[in-house]
């Protein structure tokens, strides 16, 4: 239900991901490419209709361009963000559909190339809505 998405108010929940990807290119050099992102997060229930949360993510790449012989081998470990958000439910679901909206922002992006770190502040912003359809 779509009551269960936001944390119980007063109550804390944590969480953690992993993506594995791994992209194979195979031209005249092959490209391979492997990545993990992890993630994660806290979420809050400050009120029965609204949650707060954060979460970091970070990413871990090895890139191996070329031949048997000739193959060379990139490794990389950094965090990529720290992001804050707000979720708020403005309308339960019962005869009409539930109404859930959100907001965050990345407090801290690492915007650099693989080996630079560069960071930027609040430059990042995401807003949304999301509805169900009653049974």
């Amino acid at each position: 239900m779509i009551e269960d998405l936001l944390t119980e108010e007063k109550t804390v929940k944590l969480g953690f991901g992993v993506t594995y990807n791994n992209n194979l290119q195979n031209n005249y050099r092959l490209y391979n490419l492997d990545q993990a992102i992890s993630r994660f997060g806290i979420r809050y229930g400050a009120t029965s209709n609204t949650e707060v949360y954060s979460r970091i993510t970070g990413a871990c790449s090895e890139t191996r361009i070329g031949r048997t012989e000739e193959t060379t081998s990139t490794n990389t470990c950094r965090w990529r963000s720290l992001v804050a958000g707000v979720n708020h439910r403005f309308s339960p679901e019962n005869d009409t559909p539930a109404l859930l909206g959100f907001i965050e922002t990345a407090l801290i992006e690492n915007v650099g190339s693989s080996n630079t770190e560069e960071l930027v502040h609040g430059k990042t912003w995401n807003a949304g809505l999301n509805t169900s359809n009653p049974a």
